[in-house]
């Protein structure tokens, strides 16, 4: 159970919100793999350096080997000449994680009942969106719940009014995911999540869908 509010910051009621419980530690392991196959999705992978047969240049021996009192030089492309290749540089890689659709549902769900279990989780019948974007009346509205106008601030939709993104997005702690698109590393990522009806709908259709 958790409080609703209106879309004024005022507290209407408690409503439930349908999601899986989860006892003890189960689902942990599988959100700190998920989290971890996020974050290395993000990874570009584009540090790359050339090894010796890479760098141009000549390989033609730049003195003869002896008599000249300097050390032995093979080529100019060597990794111990300025200009050279590099030995064991970073190359080009592929940091992609595959991640399963049960283990995606199944890190969110336990995220969320965290967060729920832990008061950071509101509901709003809808977030306020007047005749004309305010950054002033939607900072007003966000210092009416309890942790709103500190740390980071997650905002959760079905559809974003236009009104609403005007609003808030000039507010450097505030950010807004379509309900559809949230996971679990977003939902870790913020002190505060705030979510519409709909938006506490259709996670609780995406969570126990069995495809």
């Amino acid at each position: 159970m958790t409080m609703c509010y209106s879309s004024d910051g005022e507290p209407l009621e408690e409503r439930e919100i349908s999601l899986p419980v989860f006892d003890g530690d189960r689902g942990r392991v599988v959100l700190r793999d998920v989290v971890l196959a996020y974050q290395n999705n993000c990874r570009q992978g584009d540090a790359h350096t050339k090894t010796r047969d890479e760098v141009a240049g000549t390989g033609k021996k730049p003195y003869r080997q002896k008599g000249t009192g300097n050390a032995r030089r093979g080529e100019r492309r060597s990794p111990i000449c300025t200009g050279g290749g590099v030995t064991f540089g970073p190359r080009k890689r592929d940091y992609t994680v595959k991640i399963n659709k049960k283990a995606r549902r199944i890190a969110l769900a336990r995220v969320l009942f965290d967060r729920l279990q832990g008061g950071d989780i509101f509901i709003f019948e809808d977030f306020p969106a007047s005749s004309k974007p305010s950054t002033k009346e939607f900072f007003n509205f966000l210092r009416k719940i309890p942790g709103g106008d500190s740390g980071s601030v997650l905002l959760l939709d079905a559809s974003f009014n236009e009104n609403v993104i005007l609003s808030f997005r000039n507010l450097p702690n505030v950010a807004a995911v379509d309900a559809r698109a949230l996971n679990a590393w977003h939902a870790l990522n913020c002190n505060k999540i705030f979510m519409t009806l709909r938006a506490a709908e259709a996670l609780t259709a995406r969570i126990s869908a069995k495809s």
